[in-house]
């Protein structure tokens, strides 16, 4: 973006492409492999309390005198797992898209709160099948009872592990988030800014920190860039207010120099001083201005 001075300058920032990665690039891979990583523990948690629930199925069958054998228990659970698993990626897109800032937060949480509904369908609908096909390959049918009632007992547990199972997969985006940061490293600052000059007929954009001083020239200023010259249409006062910020400090009610390109400073017996700058040219700085090389 340009700022625009009153005697036609634009100071600008040019951004160039970088190759420092991203989710796309060098570090993409190293992303995924951590996201992968991250749901290990998901899924092994996942089978661990599969296998209590499993066991405490059969205490409880046997507690009231049931004879529920530890096959049933297992596809009992077992399908119900298979369906999770096979939902994750679906929760995973949930949590990647339902969320701020793309939507607001009582946006986001009321979406998430409908997305329980398909995900719990789809839960039961998978489970059952699974079950259904088990048992009639074992010769047994499979009678879950009224659709109705039996849905309405699977979505109050399927809304709470909805939201855990959210929760975990966006700890594990969070910590994703956390490691591409780290492998990006420190924000790049953009490279250097650029004076928009107009030379005439030509307009050239030439890089701050090739610039090494400023002279008043009547209604121009006289730019110093390396072995060009350049008389652009401005004061030197609004080049000063554009070009602060970029390292120029001026040294003389003429005269504005890049800090950077100043190599020596000789104070003169009148309180005045001498500069060097780094090509050998030599400039005269009035007291006025010394306290700005401070």
């Amino acid at each position: 973006m340009g700022a625009r001075t009153d005697g036609g300058t634009d100071v600008t920032a040019s951004e160039t492409d970088g190759t420092s990665g991203g989710a796309a690039g060098a570090s993409g891979n190293g992303s995924r492999r951590l996201t992968r990583l991250l749901f290990i523990p998901v899924v092994v948690y996942s089978f661990i309390q599969a296998g209590v629930n499993i066991v405490s199925r059969l205490e409880d069958d046997r507690r009231y005198g049931g004879d529920l054998g530890w096959q049933f228990s297992a596809l009992y659970e077992l399908s119900s797992l298979a369906a999770w698993l096979i939902l994750l990626r679906v929760i995973w897109w949930a949590t990647g898209t339902l969320r701020p800032p793309r939507f607001t937060w009582p946006v986001a949480l009321a979406l998430h709160a409908a997305m329980t509904l398909p995900v719990s369908l789809a839960h039961v609908a998978m489970m059952f099948a699974v079950r259904y096909a088990v048992l009639a390959l074992w010769g047994l049918s499979y009678e879950p009872g009224p659709l109705g009632e039996a849905f309405l007992y699977e979505f109050r547990k399927d809304a709470a592990t909805y939201v855990l199972v959210a929760l975990a997969l966006s700890m594990i985006r969070w910590v994703v988030a956390r490691h591409e940061a780290a492998e990006a490293g420190p924000p790049r600052l953009p490279s250097s800014p650029t004076l928009t000059l107009n030379d005439g007929a030509v307009q050239m954009l030439v890089p701050t920190e090739e610039i090494d001083l400023l002279e008043a020239a009547g209604n121009y200023v006289e730019v110093h860039w390396g072995k060009r010259r350049i008389l652009h249409r401005a004061t030197l006062a609004s080049m000063q207010d554009r070009l602060t910020d970029a390292g120029f400090v001026r040294i003389h009610r003429s005269l504005i120099v890049r800090r950077a390109a100043i190599r020596q400073v000789e104070t003169l017996q009148s309180g005045d001083f001498l500069i060097t700058l780094a090509d050998g040219t030599e400039k005269r700085g009035s007291r006025r201005y010394r306290s700005a090389l401070s």
